[in-house]
Order: structure tokens, then sequence, then C-alpha cells
């Protein structure tokens, strides 16, 4: 940071897979593992369990189908094109100007925990070394509404695509065929016509777009792009800036 080759603009977060210290072989169900076994007693074991009392109750997570009962702290994971394991991820975050780690947190190899742990790695940056980022850079997977909600409150600005959740199977029409205009605060169909908003925000961030239901009528797209007499779409909105289109 003295040599100035941290700047602390930009930051971009990613995860790598790291194999467990685990037989992908001796997986069993949550259920089917005596956790009070004399060969259960061991560390991470105990952070396992008391990780379960620690969990937030609104979050309302299933355990995963499948557990390493010497390591269950560990996901059962085929990331990175790898072959079935119980693996961690392992997080980075990233200065964007000289390409400097400047933090580092370990997760399950699973896609929620290593997107909850971008929240932790930038409130740390800004705790320890009072940085705090313009902008952050990540790929799809870190794409949620939840985080981008989160890092716009904070004031960061998220270069990170949309998580297409639900990609539709039936030839209908996604978010991303939707285009957002943010000189007239309108979304464009793929039919080029608007969908616009009463500016009214609904559950503190939320605004609805809507398109008019006579260009809905006589558009020839209508039959891949909406089943009801209008399109709507909503958006996580701060300082006026849409982000997210949806169905």
């Amino acid at each position: 940071m003295d040599a100035g080759l941290v700047k602390g603009e930009g930051f971009a977060v990613d995860a790598s897979v790291m194999e467990a210290d685990a037989s992908r072989y001796h997986g069993q169900a949550p259920g089917e593992i005596d956790w009070s076994a004399p060969e259960r007693q061991t560390r991470a074991v105990a952070e396992f369990l008391s990780g379960l009392d620690d969990e937030d109750p609104n979050e309302d997570r299933k355990l995963p189908k499948v557990i390493s009962p010497t390591d269950p702290c560990s996901a059962w994971t085929a990331k990175a094109n790898k072959r079935v394991q119980f693996g961690y991820g392992l997080n980075y975050m990233i200065d964007v100007e000289h390409a400097v780690i400047v933090d580092v947190e370990a997760t399950p190899a699973r896609t929620y925990d290593e997107v909850a742990a971008t929240r932790t790695m930038l409130d740390r940056s800004e705790t320890t070394f009072g940085l705090k980022p313009e902008r952050l850079t990540a790929d799809t997977a870190y794409g949620t509404g939840k985080l981008l909600a989160w890092l716009l409150d904070k004031g960061i600005t998220p270069h990170i695509p949309v998580w297409e959740r639900y990609q539709p199977t039936d030839g209908m029409f996604s978010r991303l065929d939707f285009t957002y205009d943010a000189e007239r605060d309108v979304y464009l169909c793929p039919n080029g016509k608007p969908l616009r908003t009463s500016g009214t925000v609904h559950d503190g961030r939320v605004r609805n777009y809507l398109s008019h239901p006579g260009d809905c009528r006589v558009c020839n797209l209508k039959e891949r792009c909406t089943r009801a007499p209008f399109r709507r779409s909503h958006a996580t909105s701060t300082k006026k800036r849409a982000i997210m289109p949806a169905h």
C-alpha cells in the first residue's frame, strides 16, 4: 500500500477448490451418522456442530445430502470440472490495480458460502486496512439479488452479471433479453418497447417496471414473453440505478 501497488479502488473476488483430507468413498447422509460415537469426538466435528448452532434461523438452510463423517465442514462438490469430492473453497479478494491479494477466506466449496465470504472479506479489508473499493468485479455466481443489494447499500458498484437462477426451458424470454436504458430509466423488451416505472419503491429497494398492454396486445413476440396482458419486471434500485430485471 505504501508503494502504491494497492489502490483500493477496485476489487475482484473468486474462489478456487481445494480437496479436503476426507475420503470421497465414505460420505453419508446426515441422519446416518452417530455424532456421539467415540471416533467422532474430534475438533472437526465439534466445529461443524457448533456452526449448526450459530446459523441464522432466518436463512432456512437444509443440511447437505452427503457429509464426510471425518471432515463434516467440507462440502460434496464437483466444482471446477473436477471429480466429485469433498472440498473447500479458497476465496481470494484481489486489488485489480496490480493483482495483489488483499484478503483470503476459506469456506466449504458451496456457492452460497463463497458468496457470503465476499461480505466478510470486504468488511475485514475495510476494518484492517481502511480499504473500501468503489467497485467489485466477480462472475455470475456472485450475482445474487441479496449480494448486489448489499454492495449498493455499501456504496460499492457491482460489475457482476445478474444470476439468472431459473433459466426458461420453454422458449420464453429470460431476464437477459431485456435491456436497461439508464438515461430514460426504462427497460426495453426484445421488440424495443419500453417497460416504465411509477418510481414507487417497494420493500425499501424494489421498483416495478410495466409494459403497456396495448404494445403487448399487438406484439408478434408476445407468446414468447408473457401469458399475462402485460409484462412486469422488477429492479433492485439504489440511487436511481436499476440492476436486476425480472419476470
